[in-house]
């Protein structure tokens, strides 16, 4: 486990180019595993003009991880984009970080936190696996989602 009281928690610049290197990271892994149709992950131009509200997990000077939420609108928000860098995993710095996104939505306002995660297995389980751990549990597809085989929705009150 890492030092986590030397991880810094921030907002983020998808212009940084270390911001961006992570959303492109996160957005061309996703395109491995799911075909265009079931592949719901960001680049770095659509992080920004869907208004993902970015935050970074910085060690040393590095951004190591991302997150960010968009807002739905009904008082809930979707979590998007959450990523680790490979270096960095393992740490529990993207518990740390889904926390510190869940805290600042809630002070936002926003009363319920929403997601899309896909299934395939050796990509997705430990994502999934990291939100369960964090009280989210399945739900029904939401906004302009449809149910497909290739994906789970999840929820939680904030």
């Amino acid at each position: 486990m890492a030092d986590l009281g030397a991880v810094r928690f921030g907002a983020a610049d998808p212009a940084d180019p270390q911001i961006a290197a992570l959303i492109q990271t996160h957005h061309e892994t996703g395109r491995l595993y799911y075909d265009e149709a079931d592949c719901h992950s960001l680049d770095t131009d659509a992080v920004a003009e869907v208004g993902v509200a970015m935050f970074a997990a910085w060690l040393d000077g590095q951004a190591v991880a991302i997150g960010g939420f968009k807002d739905l609108g009904d008082g809930a928000v979707e979590l998007k984009s959450m990523h680790t860098s490979r270096a960095a995993r393992g740490r529990g710095i993207a518990a740390a970080l889904l926390a510190h996104l869940m805290e600042v939505a809630r002070q936002a306002g926003h009363h319920t936190m929403r997601l899309e995660a896909g299934r395939a297995d050796e990509y997705a389980a430990p994502a999934r696996a990291l939100y369960a751990r964090h009280g989210f549990t399945e739900c029904a597809p939401f906004g302009d989602y449809v149910a497909r085989d290739a994906s789970i929705f999840m929820a939680r009150a904030l």
